[in-house]
């Protein structure tokens, strides 16, 4: 709830600042914000009451790509970054909770944002492996301290440079990629940074 309000808050600004009108690729992320900020607040009202509801549907990655792309670029202006998005094969498809994804890779990014190296780039892509979509969001931390592969997505257990903070939104963020029968997954890359791994089945469009 915490990224799609701070998305939704960027885009008003944006609106506000730059005096543009609502019906704009800004308008759109925060259309987009307000939508899964009330998804999110009808599922936790749902889990409260024990009801549960399939709200799964088969979309795009690349269309979703796109659209993440834009409500992170949103965030980004405000750092000394790079965000590199790659071209996504227009036939890739996954079956999920569209909204719930969107806000898993908007932490994702928002994560690399907050740990990338000034002057230095954050890369997002989507791809094609056997039966599976990858989507990767790689940054520029410089690595991650010992142990911290086992610890980033563990709640309340912060690694030592406080780089997962409380690690309640990493953790949430695979409980949501997992409810969709995927991964989500991190690998360190010492000295550069690290890349996190989105798994999940591949499907046809309809």
């Amino acid at each position: 709830m915490r990224n799609s309000l701070g998305t939704t808050t960027l885009a008003v600004r944006a609106l506000e600042v730059g005096n543009l009108g609502i019906g704009g690729a800004t308008g759109a992320v925060l259309k987009r914000g307000l939508s899964t900020l009330g998804l999110l607040i009808s599922r936790a009202t749902a889990e409260v009451r024990g009801e549960g509801s399939d709200q799964r549907q088969t979309f795009s990655v690349a269309s979703f790509v796109s659209d993440v792309g834009l409500a992170a670029r949103l965030d980004i202006n405000l750092k000394l970054l790079v965000l590199e998005v790659a071209a996504v094969d227009p036939l890739l498809a996954v079956l999920t909770n569209r909204e719930l994804l969107h806000a898993a890779l908007v932490n994702l990014l928002q994560n690399a944002f907050k740990f990338t190296r000034e002057n230095s780039t954050v890369s997002l892509s989507a791809y094609a492996f056997g039966e599976h979509v990858l989507i990767d969001v790689e940054d520029h931390c410089g690595g991650l301290p010992p142990d911290g592969v086992a610890k980033m997505f563990i709640p309340f257990k912060p690694n030592e440079d406080s780089r997962a903070g409380l690690g309640l939104g990493l953790s949430i963020a695979r409980q949501s990629v997992e409810a969709d029968y995927g991964t989500l997954t991190v690998r360190d890359v010492p000295g550069s940074g690290c890349v996190f791994t989105i798994s999940l089945p591949r499907h046809s469009l309809p």
